[in-house]
């Protein structure tokens, strides 16, 4: 077999083909938004399936490097460029090559780390932990490509982005190709919940699955109800998100900014190891507040709340419970 396979994204279980020599690879084609999550479970899978059938060393840094890329350009890619975007993964036995194709020859902008805006960290991200990342166009649209080495990902050599004229990378379809159509709809992307607690000095926000695209107009309006309405501190509780990419980042950011305005004090606790390394890189980590365990977050937040509430108007409180929305799609 000569090309990548194009096929459904619900069909990940049956994606991985053979190509020339040690090089594997799959695509698919995402028409909605609401598809992200499942390119993302396309990227797991089609890794796993390496790992398991054909021996490839893929560590789970690679593997969570990679999801967040296809995530990150995915996402890039049905934000701001028109028509469906194609996914394509290739992989070596030493790397994986993830290229986003869609119809919009603009070039992406990547701005310079600042922890200070609550938003646009996607590219940011994914230049810091790719080996290689190139953007080939044309007047029909363009591809975006990153490398990811199937080693230690966590600390990848510095480097700075490429433009080819090049209409395509090596071994994919030219640009001047139409872009296949999605097909059927792979099923409901992930969404996200959050339970509250909201017995103690503090209100708990624990939430549950990806913050990502899909779930991040419902998580912000309701983190910003909880600070609105809770007239005490707020914890996020982060022990159960699955999955946390640059937007995941913006809602956390977002929010934090908006509870100081308010005079309000959040605090994330139990942030998983991998958002921990995504909030070091873009220093993120310098702007929020984030504690091990609720029971630090929630004496950290006490003490900044008490002092707030010295400096700031009090508001009026509710007395009555926070009644959150129905959750995302």
């Amino acid at each position: 077999m000569n090309k990548a396979d194009h096929t459904d994204p619900a069909d990940a279980n049956r994606c991985v083909r053979g190509l020339t020599g040690n090089h594997h690879a799959i695509c698919a084609a995402f028409d909605s938004s609401m598809l992200i999550a499942q390119a993302r479970t396309l990227a797991r899978t089609f890794l796993h399936r390496l790992a398991a059938h054909h021996g490839l060393p893929i560590t789970a840094d690679a593997s969570d490097t990679v999801e967040l890329i296809v995530s990150e350009l995915v996402t890039n890619a049905r934000k701001y460029a028109p028509g469906p975007c194609l996914l394509t993964l290739k992989a070596t036995d030493s790397h994986v090559t993830v290229a986003v194709r869609d119809e919009q020859s603009a070039p992406p902008v990547i701005h310079t780390a600042n922890a200070g805006r609550t938003g646009q960290h996607g590219l940011e991200l994914v230049l810091a932990l790719s080996q290689h990342f190139c953007v080939h166009r044309n007047a029909k649209g363009k591809y975006v490509t990153a490398t990811v080495t199937l080693g230690d990902t966590s600390r990848p050599a510095r480097h700075a982005p490429t433009y080819s004229r090049q209409a395509a990378p090596p071994g994919l379809a030219d640009l001047t190709s139409p872009l296949m159509p999605s097909g059927r709809s792979a099923g409901s992307a992930s969404g996200a919940s959050i339970q509250i607690n909201g017995s103690g000095r503090c209100v708990v926000a624990r939430i549950t699955g990806a913050m990502d695209h899909q779930s991040q107009t419902w998580l912000v309006h309701c983190i910003s109800q909880l600070i609105t309405d809770s007239n005490r501190p707020v914890i996020l509780d982060l022990t159960d998100v699955s999955f946390c990419d640059s937007v995941g980042l913006s809602i956390l950011l977002r929010t934090s900014r908006d509870a100081a305005e308010r005079g309000t004090a959040l605090a994330l606790a139990h942030v998983p190891a991998v958002l921990s390394q995504r909030l070091t890189m873009t220093g993120a980590d310098q702007v929020l507040h984030v504690h091990d365990t609720v029971a630090q977050a929630e004496t950290a937040s006490l003490r900044t709340d008490a002092e707030a509430q010295r400096s700031a108007p009090q508001s009026s409180s509710s007395g009555s419970e926070t009644q959150l929305p129905a959750g995302p799609g």
